[in-house]
């Protein structure tokens, strides 16, 4: 997964690396996450983020599309949401709302070592942004985001320990000249029974100006399958620093089509 808050523009649930299926196979997800800060301002943001994505696995390769609708109220400093949220400063002192397409996401990743009897696996990953949000509403930033990061994961037995390093080339919105960050991840999970399994991730995000703060979270999640492809994942979210949202609470829903 990508570093970054709770809203994770590749879920937790699909961390560990899916079996190699040469003929494809394909994964339709939507979900609801809400997050509510005050990101350094005196006036709270709340927003709600609805992703609908579809991830397509071949090989040692994956291709992921999440197309977001987002809702927030807030005084308008803060753009977008999820690991994509930034606050500009330039906001109002009144609480507005506004709803609509968020930032669409295209991400994927590619595996370029594994020792399965160590149970070590490194992989690739991608991400563009698309600036696809309104940024005069809040909605996203208006810019174009990517990312690369490699993500390290280690098995062991029923647990699982993994990490990210990667960074951001980030597209200003009107007014900002924003820092390029490194983000980083770090985690463990534990599979509780075949079909359940839990874990905590901490992240990090660099600040994004000279005079900011770094963005830090904490997540614990619960992953259960349901049988017949589907499998439903809840998070919770402590923010730990300004850059962060203070909570934030999200539910997603998946399901492998069948082949």
């Amino acid at each position: 997964m990508f570093p970054g808050t709770a809203a994770f523009a590749l879920s937790v649930a699909l961390l560990m690396p899916a079996p190699v299926r040469a003929d494809g196979s394909w994964t339709f997800a939507t979900g609801a996450d809400h997050s509510s800060g005050k990101y350094g301002e005196s006036i709270r943001t709340d927003t709600w983020y609805f992703p609908f994505s579809a991830r397509y696995d071949a090989d040692a390769w994956n291709l992921k599309l999440t197309v977001p609708h987002v809702s927030t109220t807030g005084p308008g400093n803060v753009k977008g949401a999820g690991t994509d949220r930034v606050a500009t400063g330039n906001g109002g002192g009144v609480r507005q709302s506004a709803s609509g397409l968020g930032d669409v996401v295209l991400s994927g990743g590619h595996g370029v070592w594994e020792d399965a009897a160590a149970g070590w696996s490194v992989d690739l990953l991608g991400k563009v942004k698309f600036g696809t949000g309104d940024e005069t509403k809040g909605l996203g930033t208006g810019k174009n985001d990517w990312t690369l990061a490699l993500e390290a994961t280690r098995a062991l037995g029923a647990h699982a320990l993994f990490g990210s390093l990667g960074r951001r080339k980030m597209g200003d919105p009107d007014g900002m000249d924003f820092r390029d960050p490194w983000l980083a991840s770090a985690g463990w999970s534990w599979r509780l029974t075949a079909n359940v399994s839990a874990g905590l991730m901490a992240d990090y995000r660099q600040k994004l100006t000279p005079n900011g703060v770094s963005a830090r979270d904490l997540t614990g999640f619960v992953t259960t399958k349901l049988g017949d492809g589907w499998k439903v994942q809840a998070y919770a979210v402590a923010g730990l620093s300004r850059s962060s949202p203070d909570i934030g609470l999200g539910l997603q829903v998946f399901w492998s089509l069948p082949h």
